[in-house]
């Protein structure tokens, strides 16, 4: 049997996952990558990008998807439940509205 979540529950059992994630974390608007890019976006206190976009392309956001790799079957969600959560969370908390998170 395939459970069905709404989003108002998947967002109460994300919080608590989320605010550790975040619980460093800083907007930085010049953080360049491993090919010199500079990315604008949350980076946690190790300087490592958790959702940001490339400083050419404002509208679309990413996860780092090395450290985010399938924690969406923590929750038994797929990708896309899990970013629009985290949308949703970083909406609540940090006043960011995000179109999409990839």
């Amino acid at each position: 049997m395939k459970y069905q979540i709404t989003p108002e529950q998947l967002d109460k059992v994300t919080k608590s996952f989320f605010d550790k994630i975040f619980e460093h974390a800083k907007w930085s608007e010049d953080s360049p990558d491993s090919y010199g890019e500079a990315w604008h976006g949350f980076f946690n206190q190790d300087g490592q990008m958790l959702v940001g976009h490339p400083e050419y392309d404002g509208s679309t956001y990413f996860t780092d998807g090395v450290y985010f790799n399938n924690m969406w079957d923590f929750f038994g969600v797929d990708a896309k439940e899990f970013t629009d959560a985290m949308g949703r969370y970083l909406k609540k908390k940090y006043g960011c509205e995000f179109d999409r998170i990839w």
